[in-house]
């Protein structure tokens, strides 16, 4: 049951209400990223009683009516997995609606396979309310990561084991298929590394999910094309078919270390680049090169990027369930539950 405070913050599940609406808006800001949805920020509360940092995420300004955007709110703050990030609270003025998640200092799957795109936003003050309402902004480097600050300059890609990003993979399918035990008509809509988020441990956290809900059918909302299923032609018409095709090029990505196909930033098209290298090169040149450093598990290898190229077959209806998906991983990578 959501808690709403006289600020309007509204706290969702059984999270403790640890601050107000005033302090969350009077703190220092960073930019983290623009994305599909709207602007994320790492916010740094430093209260009497509480120091601590969390991401606030400014939606674009496309509107549900009030009664709709505070029902589908809250039945996204009753799904709770351990691979989904929770939405802790909410605010919605007549002017702005902005969502609160626990920040995660570890970084996104993106920032560890491709390292940190440089991408400078301006100085200034940029405003979130009726005047008063505001996150002070410096000069920040915009990355396409919730949660990673790696000081001035471009990041570089950090390794990641196999056995770690066999987890991953099996983290974000388990989290997923959460999601698609909610009902036939519920997706998450923007599958993408950029949106999973890593613990100090490497587990991983799915951001965004089911947010396209708190938009109008009307909204206008760009895609990654990498990531987007060949059936998708509108963000309205994403499905969970449209989600196990996005895991499989999430998945074609943590094998083989490139970065899907971006209108902005470049890219491949990760499905077919696949299936012209099977044609023309060996099938470990399609592996990231950082992988043969650590273990020779070769067979669990080409098993996942078969389980990847099904998962992104332009027939939608042979793609397999994510909960097809999910088994078959903790079956070749052998894990236990």
């Amino acid at each position: 049951m959501a808690r709403r405070t006289a600020e309007k913050l509204v706290f969702l599940g059984n999270g403790l209400q640890e601050y107000e609406l005033e302090d969350l808006l009077s703190s220092d800001a960073e930019v983290l990223a623009k994305g599909t949805f709207g602007t994320t920020y790492k916010t740094n509360l430093e209260l009497r009683s509480i120091k601590k940092t969390v991401a606030v995420k400014r939606l674009k300004v496309d509107r549900l009516s009030e009664g709709e955007f505070r029902e589908n709110i809250e039945e996204l703050g009753k799904m709770v997995h351990e691979n989904l990030l929770p939405i802790r609270a909410y605010c919605s003025t007549d002017s702005e609606r902005l969502l609160i998640y626990d920040y995660m200092n570890a970084g996104s799957l993106s920032f560890f396979l491709h390292g940190k795109t440089e991408s400078k936003i301006g100085q200034g003050r940029e405003e979130l309310g009726q005047g008063r309402l505001a996150f002070s902004q410096k000069q920040f480097v915009l990355s396409s990561i919730l949660g990673k600050s790696a000081g001035n300059g471009v990041g570089t890609k950090a390794p990641l084991t196999w056995n770690v990003r066999c987890s991953i993979a099996y983290g974000v399918a388990r989290g997923i298929a959460y999601i698609h035990t909610k009902g036939s008509d519920i997706c998450h809509g923007n599958i993408r590394s950029s949106n999973v988020l890593l613990t100090n441990s490497f587990d991983a956290c799915i951001s965004d999910f089911c947010i396209y809900k708190l938009f109008p059918p009307t909204c206008k909302l760009n895609l990654i094309v990498g990531y987007r299923a060949p059936e998708v032609t509108d963000p309205n018409e994403v499905s969970q078919k449209s989600d196990v095709y996005s895991f499989g090029v999430l998945l074609l990505e943590l094998l083989t270390g490139k970065v899907p196909l971006s209108v902005l930033h470049g890219g491949v098209d990760l499905p077919k680049w696949v299936r012209a290298m099977f044609q023309e090169k060996p099938i470990i040149d399609l592996f990231d090169a950082m992988l043969p450093k650590y273990e020779n598990n070769g067979e669990q290898m080409v098993q996942l990027l078969q389980l990847a190229v099904c998962c992104t077959f332009e027939n939608p209806s042979k793609r397999p369930s994510i909960a097809a998906a999910t088994d078959r991983i903790e079956h070749i990578c052998r894990f236990k539950q």
